[in-house]
């Protein structure tokens, strides 16, 4: 008996790991929708993954995670979150594009990548039909935040978080001076030195100058500023041209007046600097803006001022605006696909606005006009000016020296929605 269990255990053995084998080869190879389990699906007995989301750290993925239980308590279908750094979420983009099937529901994007992703076949389409199932048309967005996401004449995502970089600035520091708010990157250098003070640590101005994608997106933004064409009708920018060179002399003259670890410092960095007190301006993306109005440690919290980036004179005012959109993986099947658009639906019913809208956070919600009003806004149970009148503590300090494109037309008082309605093609003056 011995001798026939041990001539048989070997090759039992051997059977046995073949077959672990096998079963994990059928797990890494089934769909990846396939893997997981929700709560939910207790119910019907079957294991249901939720909706999975690629998205990169910024504001508006932040406000999702942590609303996430509420909005599913409130009947927005189960989902999960993957937040990467910026770079990374470039790259797991285009990995996940090359596999048989997407992991992802959707992904996030940054609009200056779709070219290439789209030149990539890593996004799908947008179409009528997709439309129909979000229960949305086009124009329930802001048509340049929408035009933003086309490669030709097709539709590769959707808005969620559009914001232009602005100048902030300290008003009470410049009021205390008597010092005008500069509007010309001359007038920012003469400012900066008469009011930094680095005994105290306070310095003139905090700005994107890391090496690598933080310095390049600044001179982007000050070749604009100095009158360079920007934009893909002018193809690669020049940086032998008489423009790049005061672009150059300018970040040079800077230096001077930037805390002195200013070459380390980017995104993030520069507005922690500025919330703790310690530059009189800096350069920042709306979508920051929370970080010195609401956060309760920030030492800034109603002495801040908005304005135009500085212009070299001459040069027609203008906003750098940037955009994180939302897209469908080319390879996510057709089942996930309408699971995708489910979702979406769902996340910008009206019965969620109010979940977006309580921590000041308005992404992702679609525009909406009053009648006999006129102009975008997002939508919303009450009245604009009621609504307003309730969320004051949120209202930006405009100055009165602001440019009235600014004051008027892009950035309206009621800051709630700044994502939104900075980029809307319409709008007017508000009075909360």
């Amino acid at each position: 008996m011995r001798s026939i269990l041990h001539l048989i255990a070997k090759p039992l053995a051997l059977i046995l790991v073949v077959a672990a084998l096998l079963l994990v080869y059928i797990y890494l190879n089934q769909k990846p929708f396939d893997r997981g389990f929700n709560a939910n699906s207790m119910q019907s007995g079957l294991e249901v993954s939720p909706v999975r989301i690629l998205t990169v750290g910024d504001p508006f993925a932040f406000a999702l995670q942590r609303m996430r239980s509420r909005l599913i308590e409130n009947g927005t279908p189960p989902f999960e979150l993957a937040i990467m750094p910026y770079v990374a979420t470039y790259s797991r983009i285009r990995s996940d594009s090359r596999d048989r099937e997407s992991a992802y529901h959707w992904v996030s994007f940054d609009v200056v990548w779709l070219p290439q992703l789209v030149a990539e076949g890593a996004l799908s389409p947008i179409g009528t039909n997709d439309w129909e199932r979000l229960g949305m048309t086009p124009s329930d967005y802001s048509s340049f935040s929408l035009e933003l996401n086309r490669v030709g004449d097709r539709l590769f995502g959707l808005p969620i978080q559009p914001h232009t970089e602005l100048l902030w600035y300290r008003r009470d520091i410049l009021s205390a001076a008597n010092i005008e708010v500069p509007t010309t990157p001359q007038a920012l250098l003469e400012a900066a030195h008469a009011l930094q003070d680095p005994s105290r640590q306070l310095y003139g101005v905090a700005w994107n100058a890391h090496r690598g994608q933080a310095l390049g997106q600044t001179v982007a933004h000050l070749l604009g500023a100095f009158g360079a064409p920007l934009g893909s009708e002018v193809g690669l920018l020049r940086l032998d041209q008489t423009v790049a060179l005061e672009v150059a002399h300018f970040l040079r003259d800077l230096l001077a007046v930037s805390p002195p670890d200013i070459l380390t410092m980017a995104w993030d960095q520069r507005i922690e600097r500025f919330a703790r007190g310690h530059v009189v301006f800096v350069y920042g993306w709306t979508a920051r803006i929370p970080m010195v109005e609401l956060d309760p440690l920030s030492e800034v919290q109603g002495k801040v001022g908005y304005t135009f980036p500085p212009m070299a004179p001459g040069v027609e005012l203008s906003l750098p605006v940037g955009q994180w959109s939302i897209g469908l993986p080319a390879n996510l099947p057709a089942d996930q696909r309408q699971r995708s658009l489910e979702w979406m639906r769902a996340i910008k019913a009206d019965d969620n606005f109010a979940l977006w809208t309580h921590p000041g956070f308005s992404a992702l919600m679609r525009l909406w006009t009053i009648p006999g009003r006129g102009f975008p806004i997002l939508r919303y149970r009450r009245s604009w000016d009621s609504y307003c009148k309730a969320q004051r503590r949120r209202v930006i300090s405009i100055p009165e020296s602001a440019p009235p494109h600014l004051t008027g037309k892009l950035f309206p008082r009621c800051w709630v929605p700044f994502f939104t309605i900075c980029c809307a093609e319409k709008s007017a003056p508000l009075k909360p």
